[in-house]
């Protein structure tokens, strides 16, 4: 029997499972109703509408990213899960603070222009107040703190000596390491010292405030950094999986839970412009400074992160951006020369916005918002986006959603603001990420179509803006062209609605409708001319009723240019939600298809369909080991293992397995699972069936109209009547 014949017959049968199974609890379909969110219900909201419980045993966390996915592979990775208590945090502290060592050493690029605007052609008044340590000897604290001593006679406060640098300080809730060390030296904002001017003494204690004596900074499971490149070394900036992992949904509880009194003087990395590092020596307060931008990253809103490290009479400054990490090279300060003065003179010189700050907190320690935008906030409108608004007046920022975790640099993130026209208010959502100029061509033309057409699941836009492609950061004169660094712009795209991540989904019915309407998205593209290939969990959200949006289009390509040599060698999406497919080495060259994605919408609806009650205290987490152990392999770095392992899901065994490992209130997720199986590789009649014969089945079966959109969304309007 043909193969498409069976699938055929399959079609028309329903999935049959053992009854003595723990899936029978899986076996129908939720019809219960259950509420959508409101338009004025935040994310936030959301999470908050249930209440808190303590973590189960068979819990696991959702840890940070893991190491840089195979240069085969123009794709992210997703966050990976490992049990609450497998290593020390000292142990964990170490290994993150090697991990971003050896990320940026990889990408430090010296900048001749960093060099000459730190310390080329100094003042009159520069040379006449030249400070130098009269009592320690340099590359000790205590020198450093005479020389800032002087600075602070000089010009002013904000620049302090920490006497407690051992010591843990905030550096942002919705992170899952969430303090960090102090720095030796710090530089505070201009608007924290405003809010409060006594502010420069409480960093300058020699003890201060355990940050509500939670865990210590690396308590959380260990942090690693994900690259995004294409082989050819250029990718669309684009971090992991899930946006929901790291929103407002899973962290409101910690916002509202471990919220203090934020006009209380507590140190916080929201407080600080720039860092600095001392050491005698040749120690290594490099190492010690890059987990200190890293930091200074992981706090909304910023465009880059200004540093320094002073061992024994050596200084070098740094600057750590989406672009990469720039630094001067290692100067030997003296008396005579008067260069650490000089550099410290006009670091303090610095607005906030010139030290990386795009918006400021309105208070000492909200990292969640609201933001007050520096006046340039706004780049220019992007001029290919012809539908979009020109400028955006009497903006507020209300408050972070979610941002991706990314540790040097790159973190796009995105917020819900509010918009006053007169005495009308409306709400959106915007989001600021770094984009490379090689991706805008058929994105703008996407983004224009949307507009036009209004076509059902995907997202059309207020407006885009962005800055010019640069390499350096803004306060640099010119452009340095530097080999390995690709240019990128700051873009700032508002969206008309702000959606809902799928974690505030109740029920089977819901997830079904949800993804009925992101498929017709899906759909959409495709007839229009594009294919998406980037269909993972955060890509896929609700709008206001419930109904499903697919979202983000910076890997969207033409169907014509998806067998262009580009596209056609390297993997595009996010692990774990990539095909078996386009995994598996003998697929290498196979054009991306329609099949790929649905079969990246089956990992989403799994992804789903693990985790735990969404409103409880454990909403970060998946509910049984077993989903963890599935979710690792299909995550790891091992494109193979994770291949054959989404193989097996064609067997009746593998996808047993797998149900077995959905959290137990998704009852009869099964239906949703088997709609999406059959539509794709992992159809039972694929299983001992090679990569390369199945992708030509396959386009037999999708041209035939023997799977297709319409028999997906057919199946899911079923489920949810």
């Amino acid at each position: 029997m043909r193969r498409s014949a069976r699938i055929a017959e399959r079609n028309a049968k329903p999935v049959a499972h053992a009854v003595d199974s723990p899936a029978q609890a899986l076996a129908s379909t939720s019809t219960s109703p259950s509420p959508s969110p409101s338009p004025s219900t935040s994310i936030s909201a959301a999470a908050n509408s249930a209440p808190t419980s303590s973590a189960t045993a068979n819990a696991y966390d959702l840890a940070e990213l893991r190491d840089a996915v195979s240069p085969l592979v123009s794709s992210t990775q997703s966050t990976p899960l490992r049990s609450r208590r497998e290593a020390a945090s000292h142990e964990r502290a170490s290994d993150r603070a090697e991990r971003i060592s050896e990320a940026v050493q990889m990408d430090q690029k010296h900048c001749a222009a960093l060099e000459a605007y730190f310390f080329g052609h100094p003042t009159a008044e520069e040379l006449a107040n030249k400070i130098w340590p009269k009592e320690f000897k340099m590359g000790t604290e205590e020198a450093l703190g005479e020389v800032i001593a002087g600075v602070i006679n000089t010009v002013n406060r904000r620049l302090v000596a920490c006497q407690n640098s051992p010591q843990y300080i905030s550096v942002a809730p919705d992170r899952v390491e969430t303090t960090e060390k102090t720095a030796d030296v710090v530089l505070l904002t201009h608007a924290a010292v405003a809010h409060d001017p006594t502010l420069p003494n409480v960093w300058a204690l020699p003890s201060h405030a355990d940050p509500a004596k939670k865990l210590d900074a690396d308590a959380g499971p260990a942090t690693n950094v994900n690259s995004n490149a294409n082989e050819n070394g250029k990718g669309q900036p684009h971090d992991e999986d899930n946006n929901a992992e790291e929103d407002s949904t899973n962290t409101a509880k910690v916002k509202d839970k471990d919220k203090v009194d934020l006009n209380q003087a507590k140190r916080s990395f929201t407080q600080v412009a720039a860092v600095g590092e001392t050491k005698a020596g040749t120690s290594n307060a490099e190492r010690q400074l890059f987990r200190r931008l890293s930091a200074l990253l992981a706090t909304p809103i910023r465009e880059h992160a200004i540093g320094f490290t002073l061992r024994g009479e050596r200084l070098k400054v740094y600057v750590m951006s989406a672009c990469g990490v720039f630094s001067t090279k290692s100067r030997t300060v003296t008396e005579e020369n008067g260069e650490l003065s000089t550099f410290l003179y006009r670091l303090v010189q610095h607005s906030d916005r010139l030290n990386g700050i795009l918006a400021t907190t309105t208070s000492l320690d909200d990292r969640y918002g609201p933001f007050t935008p520096c006046p340039d906030f706004f780049p220019p409108a992007a001029s290919e986006f012809i539908w979009g608004a020109t400028t955006m007046s009497n903006v507020k920022i209300k408050e972070l959603i979610f941002r991706r975790k990314r540790e040097c640099g790159r973190a796009t993130s995105t917020y819900e603001v509010k918009l006053a026209e007169g005495a009308n208010i409306r709400t959106f959502a915007m989001t600021i990420i770094w984009v490379e100029e090689s991706r805008n061509s058929d994105l703008a033309e996407i983004r224009n179509m949307i507009q036009e057409k209004r076509p059902r699941g995907l997202a059309p836009l207020v407006g885009v803006f962005r800055t010019e492609y640069r390499t350096l950061p803004m306060f640099l004169p010119g452009n340095e062209s530097l080999a390995g660094c690709t240019p990128r712009a700051r873009e700032v795209v508002v969206h008309e609605e702000r959606y809902y991540p799928l974690a505030t989904l109740k029920t089977t019915k819901q997830l079904a409708c949800a993804l009925e309407r992101a498929i017709e998205g899906h759909r959409q593209l495709w007839e229009y001319g594009f294919i998406h290939r980037d269909v993972s969990y955060g890509n896929v959200m609700v709008d206001r009723n419930g109904k499903g949006v697919l979202i983000d289009y910076n890997l969207a390509v033409q169907k014509v240019r998806t067998a262009e040599e580009e596209c056609r060698l390297s993997r595009s999406g996010t692990l774990p939600y990539i095909s078996r497919l386009l995994l598996s080495p003998a697929t290498e060259g196979v054009v991306h298809e329609r099949w790929h994605d649905i079969e990246s919408f089956f990992y989403v609806a799994c992804r789903t369909a693990f985790q735990s009650e969404s409103g409880s205290a454990d909403a970060r987490l998946f509910e049984k080991p077993k989903a963890a152990r599935i979710w690792n392999v299909w995550n790891a770095g091992d494109l193979d293992e994770a291949a054959n392992r989404k193989l097996l899901l064609s067997t009746e065994h593998g996808f047993e397995e797998l149900l077995n490992a959905c959290a137990s209130r998704w009852s009869g997720v099964e239906k949703v699972l088997s709609v999406l199986q059959q539509n794709c590789s992992l159809d039972w009649s694929f299983a001992r069936v090679r990569p390369i014969n199945t992708e030509q089945e396959l386009a037999s079966l999708w041209n035939s109209g023997q799977m297709s959109y319409e028999r997906i969304q057919a199946a899911f309007k079923a489920l949810c009547e």
